[in-house]
């Protein structure tokens, strides 16, 4: 044993192992969280009780360096990854909430709403021919048969717009 202040030199290399007690003081740990550590491959187990010291300190600085945000060094994924989740719950939040509140209309809604929309001026405007075609062959005058012809038009784009209001109205 040395007075206070000198320094013992020990040679510690890749095998040299502790119990994990030791290893817990080194990194001012719980023995618990070390055994913790291993299941994660953050520190290196030997045997049953005892660590690769140098591995396991390597990891450990390793793994707190990764949890830093924005450290400039190492990865730094933890911090940016977290700042990610937060956001992203923060997005799917609030477009739950507009949802609630009628401000959402989700893709499949709307789909279906412009299928419903393309199929009836389909039929409205296929069935002009068999409500106009008895008045049209009676008509020797183009311009009445114009008339004709526009009125049942405006009739039609007037349901039209009467239904897709009504599909655009959230009460």
């Amino acid at each position: 044993m040395g007075l206070v202040g000198d320094v013992v030199e020990i040679e510690i290399d890749d095998k040299t192992t502790v119990p994990v007690f030791q290893l817990a003081n080194l990194l001012d740990l719980d023995p618990r969280r070390v055994q913790q550590l291993s299941g994660e491959d953050v520190v290196a187990k030997a045997d049953r009780g005892s660590y690769y010291l140098a591995r396991s300190v390597r990891g450990n600085v390793s793994y707190l360096r990764d949890r830093v945000p924005h450290s400039g060094k190492g990865r730094g994924n933890y911090g940016t990854e977290h700042v990610r989740l937060i956001s992203a719950k923060a997005n799917l939040a609030e477009l739950e909430e507009m949802e609630k509140r009628g401000e959402l209309t989700l893709v499949d809604q709307v789909e279906a709403a412009a299928f419903d929309a393309a199929r009836k001026a389909q039929e409205a405007l296929i069935s002009i021919p068999d409500r106009l075609a008895a008045v049209v062959a009676a008509e020797t005058d183009p311009t009445a048969v114009h008339k004709l012809m526009e009125k049942e038009i405006l009739v039609v784009c007037s349901m039209l717009a009467k239904v897709a209001e009504e599909e655009g109205d959230p009460q």
